[in-house]
């Protein structure tokens, strides 16, 4: 509930409650982030026998991320101020590209991009 009041209504003006809109709410971006979390769980314990690995070398698709990442708490800790509208939009942009950025790592390593 607290997520979709934060994600879809002002604090700053008047907002209507819907249901319908509450479903699709917990829908929508929670079907990335489970699908994100499947995949790092499933690659850690497939790949690596449970135990998280130490970082490797940073290549472009890496430093892309780690900038993005950087950018995402800054905007994070920006709308959470007083008097700001707390939209978790950017949250949602992040999570997506870190599921893009292990498609195109999976595809790097089978030589599917060049």
């Amino acid at each position: 509930m607290r997520y979709y009041l934060v994600r879809n209504l002002s604090f700053a003006q008047d907002g209507d409650f819907l249901r319908s809109g509450l479903l699709r709410a917990l829908t929508m971006n929670w079907h990335d982030l489970g699908n994100l979390l499947n995949r790092v769980v499933t690659m850690i314990q497939r790949y690596r026998k449970g135990a998280i690995p130490a970082p490797g070398p940073i290549g472009e698709l890496e430093a892309d991320l780690q900038q993005l990442a950087q950018k995402t708490a800054r905007q994070a800790a920006d709308a959470w101020k007083p008097g700001k509208s707390a939209k978790l939009s950017h949250h949602w942009s992040f999570v997506r590209r870190v599921n893009q950025y292990i498609e195109q790592s999976e595809a790097l390593e089978t030589g599917e991009i060049c």
